[in-house]
């Protein structure tokens, strides 16, 4: 199974970021993937990570990064990792 998050510009909630967590930690998906932004997807990459500690962790960056930091600028890949290209 494969799980996708897109998170707002605002960030999750107490209640958003347990939803997720017992989603993940219900689920157990072989993939999770999430977009390169700090903020919320930083959030939920920790979420994954915690919740699903098997999953492979698929990161998007976007298309134009001139918006602002992006996630893989302040996180080293962990193992289980994979970043996809543009």
């Amino acid at each position: 199974m494969r799980i996708g998050f897109i998170g707002s510009n605002i960030g999750m909630t107490a209640g958003q970021r347990e939803a997720l967590r017992q989603i993940l930690a219900g689920n157990r998906p072989n993939e999770f993937h999430h977009s390169d932004r700090l903020g919320p997807d930083a959030d939920a990459h920790a979420i994954a990570r915690e919740a699903c500690p098997t999953s492979r962790v698929i990161v998007h960056p976007p298309r134009d990064e001139s918006s602002g930091r992006t996630l893989r600028q302040t996180v080293s890949p962990m193992r289980g990792e994979h970043r996809s290209q543009p």
